[in-house]
């Protein structure tokens, strides 16, 4: 298996809902010095999450993205990541 040296969150709190509300904590008790990693938090609707995202890959060497919310959220990161070898 190979193992991730950077690792990209794009994190949605709403769609993630109440229960998980401390999910960026759980990301980084779990993780925690291991592996590099950045959690990019969506604020809201407004905000360009792909633009953010999209540059964020492109000046980073990110091995993996992870997507953390609803459909959405997903769809939103993914569309960025079509276009990369991520």
């Amino acid at each position: 298996m190979e193992k991730f040296k950077k690792i990209l969150f794009v994190l949605n709190p709403i769609s993630v809902g109440k229960r998980n509300k401390n999910i960026s904590d759980k990301i980084k008790s779990i993780i925690g010095e291991k592996i590099d990693y950045r959690i990019i938090t969506w604020e809201n609707a407004l905000q360009d999450i792909e633009s953010i995202v999209k540059t964020e890959i492109e000046n980073e060497n990110y091995d993996l993205v992870v997507a953390v919310g609803g459909d959405g959220t997903v769809n939103k990161v993914a569309s960025v990541l079509v276009s990369t070898n991520i």
